[in-house]
């Protein structure tokens, strides 16, 4: 991520950059990966023209940084959106019995060791994680309220649908027709 940062900033800097096109074909990724990327981007929008094209998918983290820019082109078929958050827990101790593997995780302070895998969550540490889950997206629904400059009671259901937009108009808030970078035509998502 640290190379890609850095491009950014240079573009935002170099007067030989007169803007920027991102071409985002991806499912998303990490959560503090995607919020840096999507504040890049911003840094770059605030000097410089930035648009987005996105061939057939910019979910999560990818849908976050294309918030960044100014418009986001897509295709008719593209898939944009999908708002959420995903923190997997998968405990692999019945597994590790079964083959005979016994780990042993030496730990200091309360639920050091939850995250690791090896045993189940507790309820105590299931809430937790639920909690922090619940800020990141609510985090999340913010941004894409205000980048998309709709209201946030708007933007819930939609989030709740999966994939925010879709082709032809099928899905709220698609914006209007306009030709695209790279051939991509069909409609920005303001």
């Amino acid at each position: 991520m640290e190379p890609l940062l850095r491009r950014l900033e240079e573009v935002r800097r170099r007067p030989k950059f007169r803007g920027l096109l991102l071409d985002i074909s991806s499912g998303g990724g990490e959560v503090v990966a995607s919020q840096d990327l999507y504040l890049g981007v911003k840094r770059v929008a605030a000097a410089k023209p930035v648009v987005a094209s996105v061939g057939s998918l910019a979910a999560s983290g990818a849908y976050l940084a294309a918030l960044g820019a100014h418009r986001i082109f897509a295709y008719e078929e593209s898939e944009v959106g999908s708002i959420g958050v995903v923190l997997p827990h998968i405990a692999v101790q019945g597994l590790l019995d079964r083959l005979g593997i016994q780990v042993e995780l030496l730990h200091q302070g309360r639920h050091k060791d939850a995250y690791q895998g090896l045993r189940p969550l507790t309820d105590e540490e299931r809430e937790k994680l639920g909690r922090v889950t619940d800020v990141i997206y609510q985090s999340f629904i913010d941004t894409v309220a205000r980048e998309r400059r709709m209201p946030r009671e708007k933007v819930l259901p939609l989030a709740d649908r999966g994939v925010l937009d879709r082709a032809a108009g099928t899905r709220p808030r698609v914006g209007r027709c306009a030709g695209g970078p790279g051939g991509r035509v069909g409609r920005t998502c303001p």
